[in-house]
């Protein structure tokens, strides 16, 4: 009986061992697909969000340089108007006058 049992243990503990080969096996597996991911990353999609990144920042400068330049355009138009609707005015006095 005794045999029997450790013959039973034997054999319960090779097909642990067997199982854990393979989950091993299938665990390397995984880390090489892991590091060839990390890799990609860090390779070329890190420097292609850079670029973007930096394209982005380049836009958004030359946006801000755009709307001061509106702003000020806006702002002589506006006073342009004025001297016109002055010089209309003074036109309309001496024609008057």
């Amino acid at each position: 009986m005794d045999q029997e049992l450790k013959q039973e243990f034997r054999n319960l503990n090779q097909k642990i061992d067997e199982r854990f080969e393979k989950i091993d096996e299938r665990l390397g597996s995984l880390e090489n697909d892991v590091k060839s991911i990390k890799l990609t990353i860090e390779n070329e999609i890190d420097p292609k969000i850079k670029i973007v990144a930096e394209g982005h920042l380049d836009l958004t400068r030359k946006m801000e340089e755009v709307l001061k330049h509106a702003s000020q355009v806006e702002m002589l138009e506006l006073h342009v108007k004025y001297i016109e609707m002055n010089m209309e005015n003074d036109k309309l006095k001496t024609t008057n006058a």
